[in-house]
């Protein structure tokens, strides 16, 4: 129904629709060239699937995370303490609800998740939480926070030093890549997706290579294109 009366509407043949129309229907001509060039002419080999997981094992492992709780305040003394509040049996979440500084786990109870290509952002827990055991309560840990981590008027104007005690919930620091047989289907369209790219640059680089006596390029044409 639409596109019974775009085309009635005559939209179909407004210049910048024409020109977007002509523009997409070159592209699709040329992904289905090149899909046609490469179809039914990758075999991946087994071994070849074997050498892939042995060597890139960080392809089939998650990516590493940590679940903390933590409360973060603006001295020692103030960690000190409240690590003795919650080792005394007062609720860990309640008492960061109230005076943690990271924004991160405000209103949360004080838990978050951290990455690990998040390293600039929390340096000090990313290089501790490697070595903890989950669900035992650590510090107080001296950390560096920027102004934008860190809650209310403590963070202006830079950030700085604080003061962290925290435990890890959850965290697959340090994990085993995913078994082979369950990586294999993986590796193995990892390895044809890569091959079938290869293949098709070769087939358009042939093309140009026969084609190239043949191609002109008017100058005035190519301006007018490329200020459309």
């Amino acid at each position: 129904l639409f596109l019974h009366v775009a085309y009635e509407r005559g939209i179909d043949r407004e210049e910048q629709i024409a020109r977007w129309y002509e523009r997409r229907k070159d592209a699709l001509l040329l992904l289905a060239l090149r899909q046609t060039a490469v179809k039914d002419q990758v075999e991946i080999e087994p071994e070849a699937v074997r050498k892939l997981y042995d060597e890139r094992p960080e392809l089939f492992t998650a990516p590493e995370e940590v679940t903390l709780q933590e409360i973060m305040v603006q001295t020692r003394e103030d960690a000190v303490e409240i690590k003795a509040r919650i080792e005394a049996g007062e609720d860990m979440g309640a008492l960061a609800d109230e005076y943690t500084l990271r924004t991160a786990g405000k209103g949360a109870q004080g838990t978050f998740h951290i990455h690990a290509f998040e390293q600039a952002f929390y340096p000090e827990l990313i290089d501790v939480v490697r070595s903890v055991e989950v669900g035992k309560l650590y510090g107080p840990l001296a950390v560096t926070a920027q102004a934008a981590q860190v809650v209310g008027p403590e963070a202006m104007p830079r950030g700085g030093e604080y003061y962290s005690v925290f435990k890890v919930l959850k965290s697959n620091f340090g994990s085993a890549p995913e078994p082979f047989d369950t990586a294999v289907k993986r590796a193995r369209a990892l390895l044809k997706r890569a091959e079938e790219s290869r293949l098709a640059d070769a087939f358009l680089m042939g093309l140009r290579r026969d084609y190239e006596d043949r191609v002109v390029v008017y100058e005035d044409r190519l301006e007018a294109v490329l200020l459309q």
